[in-house]
């Protein structure tokens, strides 16, 4: 009797603090995009055990809100962001218009119109930073979902909370925001790369033309990447020969623009050249490479070694484009944008408690950098500077959406 009664008041415990957390969890999504980013991921890092339903539910709500921070941005200078582009694209096909939209590789990348066309269906004739949340949403939930299926197929149970929280704690998210077209396919390639090792030939197919689909920069990408992790010999000769290409490259760049050999092409190479974006350093994903070889190599988890030959030479590929800026994280942007909290977690696996402590902390240097004493004034020249478009904290529950 008295264990029926210990039962019932243990459930019901439970159900007491679930409800408590899920209000608290409520407020921070619902009064500002950037608590309820990092609050759910700082909760995972604590808790233990397998709970997958808590897990699901809390990356929910991080992603939510991780779409509304970077949908915060200024989102319409020309000469910075590509979402002006994007969002004319988005008028077009809820207007009627085509999917196969010419300028999008003559309409072969097709895929983020059709998935405009789609979601126009339920948003009408939505704002800017609707449209922009709600895609950077469907990409980021469809890595959660790949997470789930596959990336955690060699992670212990009570360690894949804290691999979710790393993983989309610390995401170059900005990227989501500006390259919509190569986020859908980087994602696409991930589930093509898991496809082919898991020797399932049609679904590899399938993904495969979804990345193309999305970003024909896919077509090189796959290759390369599975190369990279079944293949050393090769896998050093495409090294060398991006370090080659890059030399050669950045020596002729003046004569192949002066004389416009490539057409338009000759344009583009100038402006991923000469171009550095402020609050667009995706070449930052330098610094996490440092970190991950280094951790990487005293603390590596043993069941995941099959990944230090994609870090090993991802990150001489990285290195070896980076003196054509943007272009290393284009074409790596499967590792520079979508796995390096997901790889940094097996680098410090052995020592995954203090991980765990670092992790928190840097969430809680995201929050109040981007909080409290974010300074708009210092900011003002970042032409995509955050909180543009409405403050990152407000009494009024969903104030963003609108």
């Amino acid at each position: 009797m008295n264990d029926r009664i210990n039962m019932i008041r243990n459930e019901n415990a439970i159900i007491i603090m679930a409800t408590i957390l899920a209000v608290i969890f409520l407020c921070c999504v619902s009064l500002s995009p950037l608590l309820g980013f990092y609050i759910p991921l700082m909760f995972l890092c604590i808790v233990c055990g397998n709970s997958k339903y808590i897990r699901m539910v809390l990356i929910l709500f991080s992603i939510y809100s991780a779409s509304f921070f970077v949908a915060s941005r200024n989102i319409f200078d020309a000469n910075a962001s590509d979402f002006d582009v994007y969002y004319d694209v988005y008028q077009i096909v809820n207007n009627g218009g085509t999917i196969l939209y010419k300028d999008f590789s003559a309409g072969f990348e097709f895929f983020l119109p059709l998935f405009f066309k789609m979601i126009s269906f339920i948003l009408g004739d939505a704002s800017p930073q609707i449209v922009l949340a709600v895609t950077v949403f469907a990409q980021l939930f469809l890595l959660y979902i790949w997470l789930e299926w596959d990336g955690f197929k060699n992670v212990n149970p009570e360690d894949r909370n804290l691999c979710a929280a790393s993983t989309f704690g610390l995401l170059f998210i900005y990227m989501f925001s500006q390259i919509l077209r190569q986020g859908f396919s980087s994602v696409f390639c991930l589930f093509a790369i898991s496809f082919f090792l898991r020797k399932e030939r049609l679904s590899f197919i399938i993904f495969y033309l979804l990345a193309i689909s999305s970003h024909l920069t896919a077509i090189i990408i796959v290759p390369m990447f599975i190369i990279f992790m079944k293949n050393k010999k090769i896998s050093m000769l495409i090294c060398l020969g991006m370090f080659a290409f890059s030399g050669v490259f950045s020596l002729l760049l003046p004569f192949i623009v002066a004389h416009n050999l490539f057409g338009e092409m000759s344009y583009k190479f100038a402006f991923y050249t000469f171009t550095s974006l402020a609050g667009y350093d995706l070449s930052s994903y330098f610094k996490f490479l440092v970190i991950t070889v280094i951790a990487g190599y005293f603390f590596f988890d043993n069941k995941n070694k099959y990944l230090k030959p994609l870090i090993y030479y991802g990150g001489l590929a990285y290195i070896a484009l980076l003196p054509i800026p943007l272009a290393s994280d284009r074409m790596l942007m499967v590792l520079a944008a979508l796995l390096p909290g997901y790889i940094l977690f097996f680098s410090f696996y052995k020592i995954k408690n203090i991980y765990k402590i670092i992790l928190i902390l840097f969430f809680v240097l995201k929050v109040m950098t981007y909080g409290p004493f974010y300074d708009h004034k210092k900011d003002y020249d970042n032409p995509m500077q955050y909180w543009y478009t409405y403050p990152w904290i407000n009494d009024t529950p969903f104030y963003y959406i609108h």
